[in-house]
C-alpha cells in the first residue's frame, strides 16, 4: 500500500494541520469560556447558541432546502416557521 502513496505523505502532521486551522483569524479559531466553573474551547466565531445557529440559518437561506427526504422537501424558513408553532 505504500508504494501507492505520494512521497511527502503525510504532507503535515495532525497537529500542524488543527494548529493552521484553529489560529487566531481563521474561521475555525478557538477561544477559551468558562461555564458553570469549567473551562472549555469554543470556536470563537460561532454563534452563541442554538437559537442563534437557527436564526442565522433562516436569515440566510430562507427559501433554499434544509432537508430532502424522498420527494419531500422542507426550506429554512418553512422549518422555522414550523418549529414557532410548535
Amino acid at each position: 500500500m505504500s508504494e501507492h502513496l505520494p512521497e511527502n505523505w503525510p504532507a503535515m502532521s495532525i497537529e500542524k494541520a488543527n494548529t493552521l486551522l484553529s489560529m487566531p483569524g481563521s474561521p475555525l479559531a478557538l477561544k477559551e469560556v468558562e461555564i458553570d466553573g469549567q473551562t472549555y474551547q469554543t470556536y470563537a466565531e460561532a454563534p452563541p447558541s442554538l437559537r442563534e445557529l437557527f436564526l442565522l440559518g433562516r436569515m440566510s437561506f430562507g427559501d433554499r432546502e434544509f432537508l430532502i427526504y424522498e420527494d419531500e422537501r422542507v426550506t429554512y424558513e418553512a422549518l422555522a416557521r414550523a418549529a414557532a408553532k410548535f
